[in-house]
């Protein structure tokens, strides 16, 4: 979520009086949180797996929340290794041809570990 539709949204709640959306309380105060935390220093503090283990349920989805949006957006910069396109298009051509399938996840899921 990008820090302007943040701040629209921010705007729009203070002039219209009105709840935030579904998911925008969350998000609001995780980004106020974690600007506060940064300018005051203590955006270092590093949790063990225990104690992210023992956060409350929804503490631990806005986590995953901010998790997934940084990656998003560090995703969309990053520049594909030529390798790695040339590696998919073989295997899209081999699926085109019938060389090979394409295997839902529930299908292979069920077969990990078995020999």
């Amino acid at each position: 979520m990008d820090n302007d539709r943040i701040d629209r949204e921010q705007r729009r709640i203070k002039n219209n009086r009105d709840p935030p959306r579904r998911g925008w309380g969350r998000m609001l105060s995780l980004k106020e949180k974690t600007l506060e935390a940064r300018s005051t220093g203590a955006y270092s503090h590093e949790m063990t797996t225990q104690e992210i283990k023992d956060l409350p349920i929804d503490q631990k989805f806005q986590i995953m929340e901010a998790i997934w949006e940084d990656l998003r957006e560090r995703i969309e910069r990053i520049e594909i290794p030529q390798q790695y396109k040339d590696l998919l298009d073989e295997r899209r051509a081999r699926v085109a041809s019938g060389e090979a399938r394409l295997l839902d996840w529930d299908s292979v899921k069920s077969t990990i570990g078995r020999p």
